[in-house]
Order: C-alpha cells, then sequence, then structure tokens
C-alpha cells in the first residue's frame, strides 16, 4: 500500500536526482528505484541491494547470492508483473539497453531512468519493455 503523500515525496526525490552523476551503489538504476519505492510504499522489497555493493560485478553477486540469474527475474518474483499500459505513476518499469535492462520508474506518458552518461533521463513510456507494479 502507498504511503501518504507519495506523490510530492517521488517527486521532491526526482528533483534531488536531476543533478547526480552516476555512480555504482550510490546513484545507479538499481539504487534509484530501492529510493523511490521506500518513498512511496514505505519500504524496499530489495532490501539486499540497499546501500551493499559499488560495483556492478559486486551487485551481480548479491543477485546470484539470493538465487536469481537476472535483474529481470528477481522483479518478477517480488513485485507483481503488469501489462505495460496499466503501469502507473511510480511503478517499476524497464527497458534494454545495449548492454541488458535497466530498471527505471513510470511517471505516466514519460518513464525515468539512471543513465551512466547522463544521469538521469526522461524518456517516452512507449519504450518500456517491463512493467511491474510495487503496491
Amino acid at each position: 500500500m502507498r504511503v501518504t503523500h507519495w506523490e510530492s515525496k517521488l517527486q521532491d526525490y526526482i528533483q534531488e536526482c536531476r543533478e547526480k552523476e552516476f555512480e555504482y551503489g550510490v546513484f545507479d538504476c538499481c539504487v534509484f528505484t530501492i529510493q523511490a519505492q521506500k518513498l512511496i510504499i514505505g519500504k524496499t522489497l530489495f532490501p539486499e541491494f540497499d546501500n551493499t555493493y559499488k560495483s556492478l560485478e559486486e551487485g551481480k553477486k548479491i543477485l546470484k547470492n539470493i538465487g536469481f540469474k537476472t535483474w529481470i527475474s528477481a522483479c518478477n518474483k517480488r513485485l507483481k508483473k503488469i501489462d505495460i499500459k496499466f503501469a502507473q505513476r511510480g511503478d517499476v518499469v524497464s527497458m534494454n539497453t545495449q548492454d541488458s535492462f535497466i530498471m527505471g520508474l513510470c511517471m505516466g506518458k514519460h518513464a525515468i531512468f539512471v543513465s551512466e552518461e547522463k544521469g538521469l533521463v526522461f524518456l517516452p513510456i512507449e519504450q518500456v519493455k517491463l512493467a511491474w507494479s510495487i503496491e
């Protein structure tokens, strides 16, 4: 269940993130979605990744240690997968990149992701390939 005033908390968080630079374990797609999840529902469903890694390799090791091969499989297990057209503001979304999938947030007609090159980026929701409800 979403907490009271989650919309304004999420908007404030997004504002804070606008000038941040990408850094694994500090500000990446996983950290971004975990922190947003904590603001929206009051907790994260992925505590193993909350301030626990400093590189992509460390993140993948944690993923493997908790029994998952991919980020997508972890989301499929811990979140409710939904059709993209039913994704609501604050839901977790994913899209393909050159190397893998990245996680982000649905913001209505747009999705927000953390890019290694640009930091926070807003993209049309049509680019999203997968979505999960965090209710």
